[in-house]
Parts: structure tokens; C-alpha cells; sequence
């Protein structure tokens, strides 16, 4: 499944460096954007340009099928161990 972790350079929750470890833990994309805080409703980002063209692109990786290690997302891969 497409995922993408977005973090701010200046979040009081999590440091940007955390976040990074994050997402190449989980194996995601990793985004960061500077100084909007910790992202959330309360954040008064208001309709957010950036946070729209992302959710676009991973609407569309999940569209286009993904990759798993070279695996398409309909190969018959099963993600459950």
C-alpha cells in the first residue's frame, strides 16, 4: 500500500530527523515541509496546497498499482504473514 509520511521542520511532537527514521522504517516516502508545526486540524493550515497535491499523487500511485520489492499491488501478493 502507498503511504507518504509528511513532517514539519519544526514540530514539538516529533523532530524531522524521527520522522525521516520513520519512513525508512515503515518504508514510505518521506516529505518534510519547514515550520508549520505539529500537522493537524488545530494547525489552521486551512485548505493546504501541498497536503492537496500530495493526497493527488497517492491517490494516483494507488490507482496505478504500487510496487512491494518489485511485486505489483495486483500480483497476488499478500501483505498478511
Amino acid at each position: 500500500m502507498p503511504a507518504t509520511l509528511i513532517a514539519s521542520s519544526d514540530d514539538p511532537w516529533m523532530t524531522e530527523h524521527k520522522a525521516a527514521y520513520w519512513a525508512l522504517l515503515w518504508g514510505t516516502d518521506y516529505l518534510r515541509i519547514k515550520q508549520v508545526g505539529h500537522i493537524n486540524s488545530d494547525s489552521n493550515l486551512g485548505l493546504w496546497p501541498e497536503g492537496v497535491r500530495q493526497l493527488h499523487q497517492l491517490v494516483r500511485k494507488a490507482k496505478n498499482g504500487f510496487t512491494l520489492h518489485g511485486a505489483r499491488a495486483d500480483s497476488g501478493l499478500s501483505l498478511i504473514a
